[in-house]
């Protein structure tokens, strides 16, 4: 996870995209799919394949993300992680020209 950071905060996206990934394979063996901080890693690696341009890939992981989160909290649209997840998606949902 911290390797992903790091490779963030130098603009190595698809190296993060990476450590992400790895992380989050070895988090959902540890703690299970379902767990928050699954959806954070899901939330991160999609914020990363946005800047990319990779915005199928975006929207699946965002998507699962909102998937754990909106589950975590009794399926609640009024939790700030839920609606910060949803306003990613409606911003690449813009991105990808399906919202004016």
């Amino acid at each position: 996870y911290n390797l992903g950071l790091i490779h963030d905060k130098l603009g190595s996206y698809p190296e993060a995209i990476s450590a992400f990934t790895k992380s989050l394979e070895l988090r959902k063996a540890m703690l299970g799919r379902n767990h928050p901080d699954i959806a954070c890693l899901y939330y991160n690696i999609g914020v990363l394949q946005m800047e990319q341009q990779h915005l199928d890939e975006a929207s699946t992981s965002f998507s699962e993300a909102l998937r754990i989160r909106y589950h975590a909290v009794g399926n609640q649209l009024n939790d700030d992680r839920v609606i910060k997840t949803l306003e990613k998606l409606a911003s690449l949902y813009k991105a990808k020209g399906n919202i004016r």
